[in-house]
């Protein structure tokens, strides 16, 4: 069938996981986050040497949605004296060839031992248009140097809801204070603000605020006119000019 009704009544079963992918891909992105909207992130600790707890949250995976409901444990190997070593945490998507079923997992890929460590390889799949069985998607680092096993480290990019975006964003006293925004970014962002207002204001002939009305000359100078009331009078006047 060339056109699906995919949101419609068809009388039958007919909604693909397929479908619903390209449909979330087209919302979040082809690529693989974190999602934090539903109010729990995924994290990750040690429980001992050999046991890492993954915490619940969502995760979606080039448009495939993965919940994980509970606490996950999963298992760690011994490190070896004197040698380093990186394992990876990973949500794997896979899909059966023969039954078409699809599943999620939560795996830990073993790297290999040695002077310096090194992360293993992820399959990546094309899970949108290449039909692919596999797909790996990297969460979590575990580093071990010699028989010490470290603390998790997060490798996912969160996706954040626009609210959460405009917050993450923002220029703020202690962004500067700490160092998150440098006097580069804010020379860049004050550039930046300057250029969206000449475009904004070579788009225009004139401007309407509360109380006031910006005329703009040929030349680029502008008069502004502003009213001044109160129950005896009423005066209009203008004053100056200003460039941009």
């Amino acid at each position: 069938m060339s056109v699906s009704l995919v949101t419609g009544f068809a009388g039958e079963s007919h909604i693909t996981s397929e479908q619903i992918a390209r449909f979330n891909a087209s919302v979040f992105g082809s690529g693989e986050y974190v999602t934090t909207g539903a109010g729990k992130t995924i994290s990750a600790a040690l429980q001992s040497a050999n046991v890492v707890r993954v915490m619940p949250g969502d995760i979606m995976m080039k448009g495939r949605h993965v919940v994980i409901d509970s606490a996950q444990d999963l298992s760690i190997e011994n490190g070896s004296q004197t040698l380093k070593r990186n394992d990876l945490i990973v949500c794997r998507y896979e899909k059966n060839a023969s039954t078409g079923v699809e599943t999620a997992s939560l795996n830990v890929i073993k790297g290999t031992p040695g002077e310096t460590a090194v992360d293993p390889s992820c399959i990546s799949g094309d899970l949108l248009n290449g039909g692919a069985l596999i797909n790996e998607m990297p969460l979590f680092r575990i580093s071990l140097d010699g028989l010490t096993v470290k603390d998790p480290v997060p490798l996912f990019s969160k996706y954040l809801l626009r609210g959460d975006q405009i917050a993450d964003n923002a220029i703020t006293t202690e962004k500067i204070a700490n160092g998150t925004i440098t006097a580069n970014d804010l020379s860049n962002d004050f550039v930046s603000r300057i250029t969206d207002l000449e475009a904004a204001w070579d788009s225009v002939s004139h401007i309407e605020m509360a109380g006031a009305k910006v005329l703009k000359h040929p030349d680029g100078e502008a008069e502004v006119y502003f009213s001044v009331s109160n129950p005896n009078h009423k005066a209009q006047s203008s004053f100056g000019g200003f460039y941009v």
